[in-house]
């Protein structure tokens, strides 16, 4: 009798540790599957920080580029009107 009921506890405890290996297991899973995660989504927001910075730099050349033209084209109509005025010929 007594060799059933130490058979019995050893199988009892042997389920009850290989339950709690398996939720071990499932729980550091779940971890490094939220911190999969996590990462994925830090990356996401870090290449869409990017875009938004390189976008706006772009922008802003740009306008850049447009107000050298437009200041080359002032310069280039200030030059053919003193060419083209016959008090300063």
């Amino acid at each position: 009798m007594q060799s059933k009921l130490k058979v019995r506890q050893e199988e009892k405890e042997k389920r009850d540790k290989e339950y709690q290996e398996r939720r071990d297991r499932i729980t550091k899973e779940r971890e490094e599957k939220k911190q999969r995660e996590d990462d994925r989504k830090q990356r996401d927001a870090d290449r869409k920080l990017k875009e938004v910075e390189n976008k706006k730099m772009m922008e802003e050349n740009l306008k850049q580029d447009e107000i050298d033209k437009l200041k080359r084209y002032d310069e280039d109509i200030a030059d053919n009107a003193l060419k083209s005025n016959p008090l300063f010929e």
